[in-house]
């Protein structure tokens, strides 16, 4: 005898998807939108020439963005997704995230400021002198631009899609009212302006993601500071070589080339002084990073009240209490839990 088959919906279930999918959706259009004015404005202000050296400025400061969102993106979403309703771990996954992107990102973006007439000679060749002072000016807001997606990642995952479209809204209305406003002075302003848009959009966004994770304002200042430190000690051995260079009259690809090399030394070695420091943000960043790696994040238990007569046997067979076989592997990590 066959059982009928009905199709039902969940109503509740659907007007809930249906709530996230709008307000997501819209979210996604005002991003286009602000993403896209700016170059409609400059090339209908500016032309065409002009649009071609902002583009390319705005394309290679907005690349770590575009990475981010496109390798961590969804897999940071499934996470803190799982952990909205544990407000301490969502406050130290923020916390970590923007601490982590600053500590590399910040280094970077004075790097570029410092050599982008090199860098601008050697990714695009010559002719393209009229692009570097909005690619400096848009380095400033390099790691801001990456930054902000954790914060509205943060704040999706509590499933507050409408805020995030407000913002987002707001954001395109800055860019775009901004570079109309300073069309009329070059491009060099509007980098400007979509810079402190930028800006501001990271700020609004940062706090959306700090309210719903329960975290004040301080201890992200403070993850920025100690990413700032780290800045300052790499341009300590950066700006030296790279004037030094100049002065000797060497050719972009070596100033290039020497300018992060310093940099990259000079960060090195501050990132290793800073790990043997007990207790630096460093150091325990170093820690949380690989405890996530390793699928670790709990509180460790001793198991002195393990029953003995409940045996656990990992790797090896065992007959009775005797081993038969024994495993020649490693462990990497064992984790046990005190229920499902």
């Amino acid at each position: 005898v066959r059982t009928p088959m009905a199709v039902t919906i969940d109503r509740a279930a659907l007007r809930d998807l249906l709530h996230f999918g709008a307000g997501q959706t819209l979210s996604s259009l005002a991003n286009t939108v602000a993403t896209q004015g700016d170059y409609v404005v400059v090339s209908s202000q500016l032309g065409t020439a002009a649009l071609g050296f902002y583009g390319r400025a705005y394309e290679l400061i907005n690349y770590p963005s575009t990475l981010f969102n496109n390798l961590a993106g969804g897999v940071m979403f499934a996470a803190l997704a799982r952990l909205q309703d544990d407000r301490a771990r969502l406050a130290e996954a923020l916390e970590l995230t923007l601490f982590v992107i600053a500590a590399v990102l910040l280094p970077a973006s004075a790097g570029l400021i410092l050599v982008a007439p090199e860098a601008i000679h050697v990714l695009m060749g010559p002719g393209w002198e009229a692009a570097v002072v909005p690619f400096q000016i848009m380095s400033i807001a390099m790691l801001l631009r990456t930054s902000y997606k954790v914060g509205a990642t943060v704040a999706r995952a509590r499933g507050d899609v409408y805020r995030i479209s407000i913002i987002q809204v707001i954001y395109a209305v800055n860019v775009i009212g901004g570079a109309l406003v300073a069309s009329r002075w070059g491009i060099d302003a509007v980098a400007i302006t979509t810079t402190a848009a930028v800006a501001l959009h990271f700020v609004l966004l940062t706090w959306l993601g700090a309210r719903h994770a329960a975290i004040g304002v301080m201890p992200l200042v403070r993850a920025h500071g100690a990413a700032l430190v780290g800045t300052v000690a790499t341009m300590l051995l950066a700006v030296p070589v790279v004037l030094l260079l100049r002065h000797l009259g060497v050719g972009a690809p070596g100033v290039l080339a020497a300018g992060t090399a310093a940099g990259g030394l000079g960060f090195a070695a501050f990132v290793a002084w800073q790990l043997r420091r007990k207790g630096s943000r460093w150091a325990t960043a170093w820690r949380d990073v690989r405890g996530l790696r390793r699928g670790g994040g709990g509180k460790g238990g001793k198991g002195t009240k393990w029953d003995q007569y409940f045996r656990i046997t990992l790797g090896a067979e065992t007959i009775g209490a005797a081993p038969v076989n024994p495993w020649v592997g490693a462990y990497d990590l064992v984790a046990m839990f005190a229920r499902a």
